[in-house]
């Protein structure tokens, strides 16, 4: 399988996660209503902490286009230790790379409860007006 074309607009959904290190904030993108992209947001810009939590959604969204679930990248990041783990909204998030995993997770148990955020993802937008038209109709 081929890497998939990133259109130039897509819907996206954030969520915030409490890490020890600040509050990361991980954006998906969706194409089709499929998981295309994921950015993870931390810290200040030039710091190690921005270009890690970079690099590392840089690499998930690779896999994405190429093809691999996103299941896989969730089951991988998950329980990542580093030696600054916290409690927050009743979860250990025991890294950063847990916290991009959490975050995933928060969206599509987000996306999965409720309908206008299904139809959100569903969209296409047009390249040349930047409004969108529905793809499928959420089941």
């Amino acid at each position: 399988m081929g890497k998939a074309a990133r259109p130039v607009d897509l819907p996206s959904v954030t969520e915030r996660v409490r890490t020890g290190c600040g509050n990361m904030y991980v954006t998906m993108t969706f194409s089709k209503g499929k998981p295309m992209e994921v950015f993870g947001m931390l810290g200040k810009s030039g710091t190690c902490a921005r270009s890690y939590a970079a690099a590392m959604t840089r690499c998930v969204s690779i896999g994405l286009r190429y093809g691999i679930p996103i299941d896989e990248f969730i089951h991988q990041l998950s329980a990542i230790r580093c030696p600054v783990p916290i409690w927050a909204d009743g979860e250990e998030v025991k890294s950063c790379p847990d916290a991009v995993a959490l975050g995933v997770k928060q969206i599509l148990e987000r996306i999965e409860s409720n309908d206008e955020l299904r139809r959100h993802i569903t969209e296409e937008y047009s390249e040349d007006s930047g409004t969108s038209r529905s793809v499928s109709s959420p089941p």
